[in-house]
């Protein structure tokens, strides 16, 4: 039977892959519906994946699924920094805009597959919870690449409603600016925030993927 806990991180990952598929169902093809479907795509994968983290009874699975919800968290500020750049124009990014994007993602995964004690050094499973141990060069690298995009993509988001004059584009750019600050407040305050090594505390990671549904509902 799941815990409410993992029963909100189902109804969120069902929220992102309904709207996910709504949306590009639409036109794929349009960057804009693209770049959103996939920023919900990766929402998904970090609700999804938690749930995996809280249940497995195995040290080295719990490593396993925390890793890929690193991977998820940076997909979700990548694919969010490209969705800025297309919305509300639907102009494709320059294509190396998204080479570097990539690359620097690719670095990343392949420091945390590849160093067993990149990130995360090592998590304990007991009856109160996962502790975990995390490195303090991977996080601060995590911390700084995830800032970067998705804090640049609320900075252009940002800007572009102040820019834009009175109208429906406007209005809707309003709607995913404050959807996606939501989001990012509640994910950095409960994943990146109180799970650092300043503070190590981990009993609230699913927290942060419950304020994925303000961009999925």
């Amino acid at each position: 039977m799941l815990s409410i806990s993992n029963g909100l991180l189902l109804l969120s990952t069902l929220f992102s892959l309904g709207s996910m598929i709504f949306i590009v169902r639409g036109n794929w093809r349009n960057p804009t519906n693209l770049f959103f479907g996939i920023f919900l795509a990766f929402l998904a994968l970090w609700s999804g994946v938690l749930i995996a983290f809280q249940t497995t009874i195995f040290s080295e699975f719990a490593i396993f699924y925390g890793k890929i919800a690193y991977v998820a968290a940076l997909g979700i500020g990548v694919s969010l920094y490209l969705f800025s750049i297309v919305f509300p124009e639907g102009i494709r990014p320059k294509t190396s805009t998204i080479v570097n994007a990539c690359f620097v993602s690719f670095i990343f995964i392949f420091f945390l597959v590849s160093e067993p004690t990149f990130l995360i050094e090592n998590i304990k499973i007991s009856s109160l919870g996962r502790d975990m141990q995390v490195a303090n060069i991977g996080y601060f690298i995590f911390a700084a690449l995830f800032c970067f995009f998705y804090l640049g993509g609320l900075i252009k988001l940002w800007g572009k409603y102040i820019k834009e004059k009175i109208g429906i584009l406007k209005q809707q750019l309003l709607v995913i600016a404050i959807s996606v600050t939501i989001t990012g407040v509640g994910g950095m305050f409960y994943n990146l925030v109180l799970a650092s090594p300043f503070f190590q505390d981990f009993r609230y990671l699913w927290s942060g993927p419950i304020f994925a549904t303000a961009v999925a509902v």
